[in-house]
């Protein structure tokens, strides 16, 4: 059996993003969508970080953005990747349609935020980690063109995100109380993430198997 299950819902969480348009519905609500399908995991294995590293990656790794006008200007006919829920949503409104998205149905303060996926993968993901089932599920969602809705918490998901998707693309995600933070995918990005992956502590080799990466 897979690690991970297709999970479709397109009754329940409304129809898909219309490339063409850049439409799609994102918006709050008192709760949370009940979905069919199950959440992925298994294994247990994944990689972590200490908190020199963790101190590191609190802080912007690219372009601080406040401006929702220069946002839109600069990614414009993108290939972009979200993550979190509220620059996810962000994005949709501004007419930024995610070719992956990343979210768990709530922000930082726990309020619910309704993202509607019209083909979402489902993984699990505990806090400060990133489990080896999410980054199956982020590269299987990058080849099929769909979402990953996560159980747990998706902040570091940005980094296998990042290494795994298409140089030229960019991602987009959160800086609390300060605004977005825009990363180009290309060699030098991928590089820097990379170089912190080895430091991390965990399943490190089997991390950059599935990243295609020689860990020697």
């Amino acid at each position: 059996m897979p690690l991970l299950r297709e999970h479709r819902a397109d009754r329940e969480l409304g129809r898909g993003c219309d490339n063409n348009k850049g439409e799609f519905e994102a918006h709050r609500e008192t709760g949370v969508p009940q979905e069919a399908g199950k959440v992925c995991g298994g294994s247990g294995k994944g990689i972590t970080f200490g908190p020199e590293l963790k101190a590191l990656l609190a802080s912007p790794r690219g372009i601080l953005i406040k401006n929702d006008i220069i946002l839109k200007n600069i990614l414009s006919n993108k290939d972009i990747i979200t993550v979190g829920d509220v620059t996810t949503k962000r994005s949709l409104e501004l007419g930024l349609c995610p070719k992956l998205a990343i979210f768990d149905g709530l922000t930082r303060r726990s309020l619910p935020v309704q993202i509607r996926a019209r083909r979402v993968i489902k993984v699990r993901n505990p806090r400060g980690r990133i489990c080896l089932e999410a980054v199956e599920g982020i590269k299987r969602a990058l080849n099929e063109g769909r979402w990953v809705k996560v159980e747990g918490e998706e902040d570091l998901l940005a980094i296998p995100a990042l290494l795994l998707a298409p140089e030229g693309h960019y991602l987009l995600y959160g800086q609390p109380g300060a605004g977005v933070v825009l990363l180009e995918v290309n060699k030098y990005t991928k590089n820097h993430f990379l170089e912190i992956v080895m430091l991390a502590d965990g399943d490190v080799e089997e991390f950059l198997s599935y990243l295609d990466q020689d860990p020697h």
